[in-house]
């Protein structure tokens, strides 16, 4: 993959470019409510929006949040989609912690020891694309695009909304207007990407909704009783007006 046609320097991404209004950071509480876990980063240099989500009961805790990583990136798929190959923090690959026995899913058991980051398809495993208008620019909106196309699950929106309420892609760091879009920029094999890390309730909102489609299909049913099986037309009945 080729390298950015720039000057080589080393950029760490500062954690308040990320800040999120209202939204406390990944917190495990006996109570774990929250079933999903999400994180996100910016790799400014590359315009690599970089994205990890998951259950929030296995048997290691995703939690990227742990200042700036340097990833290693592979080929992007045919719907650009790139895998970050590799992380490393200041002390080498990055390890994720065990969980809990008491924030585990039932049916699993506690591990002893942490796990090393191993790829897109391995425990916490870390995808993303290259964020670009149809002329090169960033800005919030196309964040919101690129998240919106990773993010491609049942009950997305009780993630996009993280993303929704960030200053990613409003800030001098993380936009990039028409005007400074290099034309021949490529993104490199190698970027720092600081993440945020938040927990979500995503299961939540998809049981209001089932409720209340069981809710209305249950009045409708009531409603239905003493109905003939063919109820026909009523404006063709005597007596409408045609």
């Amino acid at each position: 993959m080729s390298k950015l046609r720039k000057p080589s320097v080393v950029l760490l991404v500062l954690a308040g470019l990320l800040a999120v209004s209202t939204v406390a950071a990944a917190e495990h509480v006996e109570s774990h409510d929250e079933d999903t876990v999400f994180s996100f980063g910016y790799d400014d240099v590359n315009h690599f929006l970089a994205i990890n989500i998951g259950p929030n009961d296995t048997l290691y805790e995703c939690d990227l949040q742990n200042g700036a990583l340097t990833a290693t990136y592979g080929e992007a798929d045919s719907d650009g989609l790139i895998p970050v190959d590799a992380l490393k923090g200041p002390d080498g690959v990055k390890l994720f912690d065990v969980r809990a026995q008491l924030e585990l899913a039932e049916g699993f058991v506690k591990v002893s020891d942490p796990i090393e980051y191993s790829g897109a398809d391995g425990e916490c495993g870390v995808s993303g694309v290259v964020v670009a208008g149809p002329n090169g620019q960033i800005n919030h909106g196309q964040f919101m695009k690129a998240a919106k196309s990773l993010l491609d699950i049942q009950g997305q929106g009780c993630i996009v909304r993280y993303l929704a309420k960030s200053d990613i892609g409003k800030t001098d760091a993380t936009k990039l207007v028409t005007s400074d879009v290099d034309p021949l920029f490529e993104i490199g094999d190698t970027g720092d990407i600081t993440f945020m890390t938040f927990e979500a309730d995503c299961s939540r909102g998809n049981k209001d909704k089932e409720a209340k489609a069981e809710k209305a299909d249950k009045g409708r049913s009531e409603s239905d009783k003493g109905r003939p099986d063919s109820p026909g037309k009523s404006a063709d009945a005597p007596g409408k007006n045609k």
